[in-house]
């Protein structure tokens, strides 16, 4: 099994997540590490960014950067309301 650590200067994460959820998103590990691992490679060091993205059907995973350039993947997933 792979350990993952962050490392970095982040946000205070309570001030930028919601405090109530209305939905969740599934999808499948394999496939979304396997694209995160690919956006990675163009990822700006300065502000070391993957934005993601929500659709009805699929995330998207999204880096720019003026230095290393910019990618874009998409993994599809389930969607879901809650309550």
């Amino acid at each position: 099994m792979t350990e993952w650590k962050l490392v970095g200067n982040f946000p205070n994460w309570e001030m930028v997540m919601p405090k109530n959820f209305t939905a969740f998103a599934e999808t499948n590990v394999k496939e979304f590490k396997e694209a995160l691992n690919r956006v990675s490679v163009t990822v700006d060091y300065k502000n070391r960014r993957v934005e993601f993205i929500f659709y009805p059907n699929k995330v998207v995973l999204k880096t720019e950067s003026p230095e290393t350039g910019n990618s874009i993947e998409e993994v599809n997933r389930a969607f879901q309301r809650l309550g």
